[in-house]
Formats: structure tokens, C-alpha cells, sequence
């Protein structure tokens, strides 16, 4: 008994022993992969990480480049803008082509404008509307002298302003002082050899607080170059820089046709590191400098804190390595277990298989769906491509349309049917999101079906309500070319009518086989769609009408004779002419269609205008208003309807004006004028809004019926008002004589008397008193 009990425990006391052995053969064998991992890891990632820390250092002194020079952008552009604002506006294209600069309300309002921007945007320093003949006029801060403006004019005509901005030193008309300058030159190029145009002087050093008011990091300093490499602005945590210095060394090192690049140069034997971007092809650079040994401090720091945790990993890999010896197998199994749970759910579980064959068929499925996700992408990736705002910046990979399915092979010809839904909100209103994309695939579906045998088709739903159809051409089938897409669609669309009750337009782009040109297609599909609002609803519009569109715009007797309609107030008339015009819009460009009706619409408001009651001239037409409203229509009776409701509430205004009798609102303006000449606020404004007719109607209708304009007949009514009371009173100042007529200048009153009657108020009255 006492011999059994003692063999048992050797046995186990060797099974004991055996199973140590192999838990040590375990954790000898991980620990020695793992700590040659860590080794391998570390002297690995101790050169990639020093590699990394300088493209991490290119990359964010790139940034910091692209960053200074989308703001200095920014400024040249608003600059730019507010220079080409200036030359567009009326009142100082007038100015300009007459040269006329006597005082005039339009000409102060536009001062008045000009003076309130540079108050706002205090980097604008100044102001000059040139002519052929010279300088115009100018609004300035800092006014500069003669010759500096002589400059400007000279620039204009020796280089046309092509050259624009330009970065010069101009001096100072008080104390002579340097100004570190920006011209933005503007001025229109059709004009040919009329050397006008409008400058806007930026003070360089102005702009420069505002471009570097957030400070670089302690070793770094920002620099904006002319393209001879002087500095013109500069930024940084330096209070003093040397800008000679900083010019010798980049001197013969910038590359206008290097985009970006950095070297290394010696300053006062110190060693910097230059990057740079050349900008608007070396018209300027922005150049950043930073300390060779500083830059690189941090990212040192970095890189020995991560060799000290790798250290601290091999620590950790001894313990881990000591428990996966301990339960190896036990990992093993929960990834078993978790293989044959998501077996239950993608095989079928009344066939037998043993666990191997279920482990087999579930990453068999999982692999159809990561194939089925990624050609999901690829489609997204389509979809994003064709709606993004780049023209032919972006590109797809070579193999993506052939590998999603969207073209059946390259070289294949095929085409673009691009469809938008009529009113899609409304169709979508009050219906949940699963609902929508349900109706959507399902019409993608219809149309796909309709298409198939005949061509190989895939569909996009590209934007809010819109649905691409990329059609081509099958292996051996019917060319495109003779494959009537427009009846097939049509008939596809009476389905969908039936079944959705939906309407859609559509726009078929011309045939293609390169399909690099696939966003080209898309658009020209997209901009046929414009022309929804000059087609009935349901029209298939194909690209071949673009050959026949005419570029010139539509002829003014066309829109005229609708606008006369609407003057007359003719029904008939209207709507003859109307119909012409939307039928003869169809035989042009959708630009020249839509700045037609533009015009027509903004010509029936000014109508309104001028005759409604209670305008006044400062309520103007918005024709930008007008022209986004008529290129956001949604389709051809949305168009029609606008116009209709216009000439119903014009004639209806015009109806109302002109029945208003003439001789009774002059009557009423004489007697008002004859009783109250000696009110200061008297004026053709105020007589106009108590008469309930507008100014310019009030203004002819008085000037026609008394032979006057209203301004004078009211000077000539307190002139004779005056002229008895300088007799009849003669104890009255010349200034209570002008106050009790209405007048609040007494010179202002003399000027009147004077240029009216010969003589002085004064010397009329002692001329009167030495006759009696």
C-alpha cells in the first residue's frame, strides 16, 4: 500500500515536471521572438523616426507657408475685387469717361462709399480713378506726392496692369517718408488702348500686423519676398530682423518654378534652415527661417522618451510572454468559439460541416462582403468625383470605373443620362429616410431594367434628387450611336409617373470612349439640365442641340415687344409675345437664355417701379438677385408663372396710375407750394409722398403741365415772396427775410435773389427806398 502510494506520487510528480517543461519551452520560445521584435522594432523605428521628425518639420513649415500665403490671398483678392467694384460702378464710370469731377450727389456718395471702406479696412491706403488723360480723382489716407501718382498712370499705360499687384516704395506727400506699398491695378481689356483703370494702394506695413498678429514658434521668422527677394513683410518672435542679411542669403536660391523647396544657409555663422514658396510664378515668395539646431531639439526630445517606453516594452513582452505560456491554447479557442458564432449567422445551418468547413464558409462570406463594401466605395468615390467643384484637377484611378462596374470596359463608348426630379422636397415631404432610399433604388431599378439587353448600365444617385445612368456600349450589341436612349427613357418615365407620380427632366450627354472624360460628361449632362426652365416638364434634352445654340444674345425687339405688352397691358399681346420668346430661347445658350429673362423680368419691375406708389429712386432693381432666382427655377412653369404674376400686378398698377387725374394733383401741388413756400422741408421728395405718386412721375408730370421742374417753380414763388416782403417790411434782417420764405442760409438766399432779379436783396430794398 505504502509502495503504490508512493509510485503514484512519482508519476505525477513527472507529469508535473513534464508539463513545467513545456510551459518553459513556451515562454523561452516568445520571449526570445519578442525580444528580437523589440530589438529589431527599436533600431528600426530609431531611423524611421528620425527620418519622420524632418518630413514632419517639411510638413509643417509647408502649412505654415500655404496658411500666410492664403491669407496675403485673401487680402490681394478683396483688394482685387473692391479695385474691379470701383471700376464697374456707374457713377465713377461716368467720372472717368467725362473726366468731370464737379460736385454731384452720385460722385459724393461714391467719396462717401470709397472714404467709409478705408476707414473699415485701415490696410487700404488710398484710392486713384485714372482716365486716359491722367488721374481722375483719388480718396487717400496717406496722400503720396505727384510723382509717386504719375507713376501709377505711367504703370497703366506701359504695362496694362497685367502685372498686377505690384510692391513698390511711394513717397509721402507730408514728410516725404518711404511707404512700403501694394498697387492692385484694375481695368477693363476690351476697351483696347483707353489707358483708365482704378488703383488701390494696400500699406504693406499696416497689412503686416494684420497677417502676422499670431506669432511663429520662438525660432522661427516669416518673410514675404517681391520677386527680386526683398522683403516686404515680415513676421516673427525677432523684434529686429535682418533683412539684408536674410536677402544675401536667399540671393540666386528662389526658383519661380519651384513650388516649394528648402536649403540651409549661414547667417553671422550660425547655420538656418530656409523653406519657401514661390507664388503666382515668382511674383512674390513667402519664406519661413528657423534655427537649424532649435528645429530639431523637440522632435529629439520625442524620439529618446519613445526609445526609453520600447525599453520599458521589453518589461512588459517578459511578464505577457509568461501568461500566454500559461494559457496558450486558451486564446486559440475563444477565436473558434467567436469563427463558430459568426458561422451560425452567415451559413446555412442545416447543412452538416464540421467546424473547419464552417470556419471556411464563414470567411468565404465574409470576403463576398468586404468585395461587395468596397465596390460600395468605389462607387462613392465616383459619385464624389463627378459632383466635386475641380475641373480636371482630380483624378480617378486608372482601373476604379472598370473595377465598381460603372463602365463595362475602357475604350468602351459610352455616355451620360443625368435626370432630376421634379419638386423632389415636396416628394420627400413628411416621408422617413428608408422610405426614400427604398423609391430611389427602386426607380434607379425601373430604369436600369428598361436599359438592359439593349446597353450595359449603371446608375448613381449623384446629388439631392438627381440620378445618373452611365450607358455603354455592349460586347456585340447595337452601337450607341443608333440606340434611341431618349424614347426608352420616355417610356421608362411613364412607369415611374405611374407608379411615384413624379416627373422628371433629363439631360443626355454626347458619346465618349475615353473615360477620363467621364466628369466632362456629367457636366455637359448637368448643364443641359439648365435648360428645364425653357422645356416642358418630362423632356429629354440631348447634347446635339448645344452644335445649334446660338452665343450672341437674344435681339432687344424680342423682349421688347413683351415689355410693351405689359405697358399696354395687352393680354393678347403678352402672351403671343411671350410664347415667342420662350420658343425663339430655345435656339440659344442657357446663359444667353437665362440673361434674357433676366432682363425681361427687371425690365417689367422697373415699370412697377415707376409708377407704384411710394418708390423713390434709391429703391433700385437687384438684376444679380434676379439672375441666381432664374437659374435656381425649378422648371419652365415656375418661369412662366413668375412673369404672368408680374404682368398682372404691373398692369394692375398702371391701371390704378393712370387713372389718377392729372390736373387735380398739379392743382393740389400749386395750392400746397403757394401756402406753405415758407416751410424749409418743402421739396419735390416730400411733395411727391404727399401726393401718394412717385418722384420721377410727380417730376414730369409737374414740369410737363407748368413748364417748370418743381425746384425751381418753388425758389420762384419765395423769390417774389421776399421781393415784397424787403418793401413792405422794412425793419427785417436780410436773414429773418430768407427764414420767413423758407430759406435756411441767408447767403444761400442771396445767391437766388441775385441770379434772379440782378441785384443783391439789400440794394433792391435801398434802390425801392431812394425811388419813393
Amino acid at each position: 500500500m505504502g509502495k503504490g502510494v508512493a509510485l503514484i506520487h512519482k508519476f505525477k510528480k513527472r507529469d508535473i515536471i513534464k508539463k513545467r517543461s513545456l510551459y518553459y519551452q513556451f515562454f523561452l520560445s516568445l520571449l526570445l521572438v519578442s525580444l528580437c521584435s523589440v530589438m529589431i522594432l527599436t533600431i528600426f523605428y530609431f531611423y524611421w523616426f528620425q527620418a519622420k521628425a524632418i518630413s514632419s518639420r517639411e510638413k509643417i513649415n509647408k502649412s505654415t507657408l500655404l496658411n500666410t500665403e492664403s491669407v496675403f490671398e485673401s487680402y490681394v483678392e478683396f483688394a482685387q475685387n473692391y479695385a474691379m467694384e470701383l471700376y464697374n460702378n456707374p457713377d465713377i464710370e461716368a467720372t472717368i469717361l467725362s473726366g468731370n469731377i464737379d460736385w454731384s450727389e452720385r460722385l459724393q456718395t461714391s467719396v462717401e462709399q470709397i472714404n467709409r471702406n478705408l476707414r473699415i479696412n485701415k490696410y487700404i491706403n488710398a484710392v486713384y480713378i485714372f482716365n486716359h488723360d491722367g488721374l481722375v480723382f483719388n480718396v487717400e489716407n496717406k496722400p503720396v506726392t505727384d510723382e509717386a501718382k504719375a507713376s501709377m498712370f505711367q504703370y497703366i499705360q506701359r504695362t496694362g496692369v497685367k502685372n498686377s499687384p505690384v510692391f513698390w516704395e511711394l513717397k509721402a506727400r507730408s514728410n516725404g517718408e518711404d511707404l512700403n506699398t501694394m498697387t492692385v491695378f484694375f481695368r477693363d481689356y476690351i476697351k483696347g488702348d483707353i489707358f483708365d483703370g482704378v488703383a488701390v494702394n494696400v500699406h504693406l506695413n499696416e497689412l503686416q500686423h494684420r497677417i502676422f498678429s499670431r506669432q511663429t514658434v520662438g525660432w522661427q521668422s516669416l518673410f514675404i519676398l517681391d520677386s527680386k527677394g526683398n522683403v516686404i513683410m515680415q513676421g516673427g518672435s525677432s523684434q529686429v530682423v535682418q533683412a539684408r542679411a536674410v536677402h544675401a542669403a536667399l540671393e540666386g536660391k528662389l526658383s519661380p518654378d519651384i513650388t516649394y523647396d528648402s536649403f540651409t544657409s549661414i547667417i553671422d555663422g550660425e547655420d538656418y534652415i530656409f523653406s519657401y514658396a514661390a507664388i503666382r510664378n515668382g511674383k512674390y515668395y513667402i519664406v519661413l527661417k528657423e534655427a537649424s539646431n532649435l528645429s530639431m531639439s523637440e522632435f529629439i526630445k520625442t524620439r529618446n522618451i519613445m526609445l526609453s517606453l520600447c525599453a520599458a516594452l521589453v518589461l512588459v513582452i517578459t511578464a505577457v510572454s509568461m501568461q500566454l505560456s500559461y494559457r496558450l491554447y486558451r486564446p486559440i479557442g475563444h477565436m473558434f468559439l467567436s469563427i463558430r458564432k459568426l458561422a451560425d449567422h452567415l451559413v446555412d445551418k442545416n447543412v452538416n460541416r464540421n467546424e473547419l468547413e464552417s470556419i471556411d464558409d464563414t470567411i468565404a462570406n465574409v470576403e463576398l462582403r468586404i468585395s461587395a463594401l468596397g465596390q460600395e466605395i468605389d462607387s462613392n468615390t465616383v459619385i464624389k468625383f463627378l459632383i466635386s467643384p475641380t475641373e480636371g484637377s482630380e483624378k480617378l484611378p486608372g482601373d476604379l470605373l472598370e473595377r465598381s462596374g460603372i463602365i463595362r470596359a475602357a475604350g468602351v463608348p459610352y455616355c451620360v443620362i443625368l435626370l432630376r426630379i421634379h419638386q423632389y422636397k415636396a416628394w420627400i415631404d413628411g416621408v422617413d429616410a428608408d422610405t426614400v432610399i427604398y423609391r430611389m433604388n427602386s426607380i434607379c431599378t425601373v430604369l436600369s431594367d428598361g436599359l438592359e439587353g439593349t446597353v450595359y448600365c449603371s446608375s448613381l444617385q449623384t446629388t439631392e434628387g438627381h440620378i445618373a445612368l452611365i450607358v455603354s456600349e455592349l460586347c456585340g450589341g447595337v452601337p450607341l450611336y443608333d440606340i434611341d436612349l431618349v424614347a426608352i427613357i420616355a417610356d421608362k418615365q411613364n412607369n415611374i409617373n405611374e407608379a411615384f407620380r413624379l416627373n422628371f427632366v433629363g439631360g443626355i450627354s454626347s458619346i465618349s470612349d475615353n473615360e477620363s472624360e467621364l466628369k466632362i460628361k456629367y457636366n455637359e449632362a448637368l448643364d443641359l439640365l439648365k435648360f428645364r426652365i425653357v422645356y416642358d416638364i418630362n423632356t429629354i434634352i440631348q447634347a446635339d442641340i448645344l452644335r445649334y445654340t446660338i452665343q450672341s444674345n437674344i435681339p432687344d425687339d424680342v423682349i421688347d415687344a413683351v415689355v410693351d405688352a405689359v405697358k399696354k397691358g395687352d393680354l393678347v399681346q403678352y402672351q403671343a409675345s411671350l410664347n415667342q420668346m420662350f420658343q425663339i430661347s430655345h435656339e440659344y445658350t442657357i446663359s444667353v437664355i437665362v440673361k434674357a429673362f433676366s432682363r425681361l423680368i427687371a425690365a417689367i419691375e422697373q415699370i412697377m417701379n415707376d409708377v407704384i406708389v411710394g418708390k423713390t429712386p434709391t429703391q433700385h432693381i437687384n438684376l444679380l438677385d434676379i439672375y441666381n432666382r432664374v437659374c435656381n427655377l425649378d422648371c419652365y412653369d415656375d418661369l412662366r408663372s413668375w412673369i404672368d404674376e408680374l404682368f398682372s400686378s404691373t398692369s394692375e398698377v398702371i391701371l390704378n396710375a393712370t387713372t389718377k387725374k392729372t390736373l387735380n394733383i398739379i392743382t393740389d401741388a400749386i395750392d400746397y407750394v403757394n401756402s406753405h413756400y415758407h416751410d424749409p422741408q418743402l421739396s419735390v421728395q416730400n411733395m411727391a409722398v404727399k401726393l401718394t405718386i412717385s418722384i420721377p412721375y410727380f417730376s414730369k408730370l409737374f414740369n410737363d403741365y407748368t413748364g417748370s421742374s418743381f425746384p425751381d417753380y418753388v425758389n420762384n414763388i419765395r423769390l417774389e415772396r421776399a421781393m415784397e416782403l424787403l418793401i413792405k417790411e422794412r425793419s427785417l434782417e436780410i436773414g429773418e427775410v430768407a427764414g420767413r420764405v423758407g430759406y435756411n442760409s441767408s447767403t444761400y438766399f442771396t445767391t437766388l435773389f441775385k441770379k434772379k432779379f440782378g441785384v443783391t436783396p439789400s440794394k433792391y430794398r435801398l434802390m425801392n427806398m431812394l425811388e419813393k
